[in-house]
């Protein structure tokens, strides 16, 4: 099983021209050396530029070199505090499919651009391509304009994923729940299209009602009209016999747990968690399993910003046994994803 979400950070920095003595410029060393072109351009493209673009949901581009010029020290800091990307859950603390958190190298690397030498000035100013955010193919996109909240019509069903364009910077995540109160799921900026495991779908009743939470604009980013945002669903392909109704294998659901509560249903597998903590709050969540099943740590979510409620969708599911309970070391709120046989 593997859920398909890519998340976008800041985690970019300029390595400076040093000048020796009598104004010559000085070669880096090659233990250290590292040059924006070389080293910091593909770790851009991989982790910032969904997020950091021209029209995208973070405040300042990093996708050229001149973009990256004024906030050189500042990204370096917010990379190796890793407060940029954001994403709450500390490493090493459970496996997440969407993690977009740098590796010890690219830390490395930014540090040495930044606190080092910088000769490749040859493409200064070309543009690196920003990323896309991916697509999935749906049934007829559903337009809707930035405001905080609405509904939206859809076709009611069975729905295999999502895809989210805002159509204002400012937005910071979406959240998506059907008529009759059901969750669905939530966008967050910087993920592309989430797709559900295979034969699995989440049950979807019209109208949608979308929930939208907006950061405040910063005094260093530029104007920008907003224009209609795009929710596109995924379905379940049509069966081969056009008297039956397209249905999943499994079940998917959200489920509101207290940490202390237990979960069920016993049969069911826990695939993604999204943690509902006050702002700044922290929380280590463990599921314990009865029979004598070793328990499992979901995550330590460290630092938790309410404009970014992402889902953390694990790398493996954990499947449940009877009485399977939720503990953590702080009071906390989750919503569990479940995937069960219908």
């Amino acid at each position: 099983m593997r859920i398909q979400s890519t998340v976008g950070g800041a985690a970019f920095v300029l390595a400076a021209v040093t000048l020796a003595a009598g104004g010559r410029a000085q070669t880096p060393s090659t233990a250290t050396a590292a040059t924006f072109f070389g080293d910091i351009r593909p770790i851009l493209q991989a982790h910032c530029a969904i997020c950091h673009s021209s029209g995208g949901p973070s405040p300042m581009p990093l996708v050229s070199y001149d973009d990256v010029l004024p906030w050189a020290q500042k990204i370096k800091e917010t990379s190796l505090s890793r407060k940029m990307p954001i994403w709450h859950a500390a490493r090493g603390y459970g496996a997440f499919t969407n993690d977009p958190t740098l590796t010890p190298y690219e830390l490395q690397r930014i540090a040495a651009w930044a606190d080092g030498t910088d000769s490749d000035r040859r493409g200064a100013g070309v543009t690196a391509g920003a990323v896309g955010a991916g697509s999935v193919s749906a049934s007829p996109a559903e337009m809707v304009p930035g405001d905080a909240s609405m509904w939206l019509p859809v076709r009611s069903g069975w729905i295999t994923g999502w895809t989210f364009t805002p159509g204002d910077p400012l937005i910071t995540s979406a959240t998506f729940t059907s008529d009759d109160g059901s969750p669905i799921g939530v966008w967050v900026a910087g993920d592309s299209a989430t797709r559900l495991p295979p034969g699995s779908a989440i049950r979807v009743m019209s109208p949608v009602h979308v929930e939208f939470r907006r950061r405040e604009r910063t005094s260093y980013e530029s104007s920008f009209t907003p224009r209609e945002s795009s929710l596109r669903f995924s379905r379940l392909p049509p069966p081969t016999d056009p008297q039956l109704p397209a249905t999943p294998v499994r079940r998917v659901h959200i489920e509101r747990v207290a940490c202390g509560g237990t979960i069920g249903p016993a049969d069911a597998s826990l695939i993604g968690v999204q943690p509902l903590l006050a702002a700044g709050a922290s929380a280590q969540v463990t599921v314990e399993r009865i029979a004598g099943a070793q328990p499992v740590l979901l995550g330590w979510f460290r630092g938790f910003d309410p404009n970014y409620p992402r889902i953390y969708w694990l790398d493996r599911p954990v499947d449940f046994v009877a009485n399977a309970r939720l503990t953590s070391d702080a009071p906390c709120e989750l919503d569990l994803v479940l995937s069960s046989r219908r």
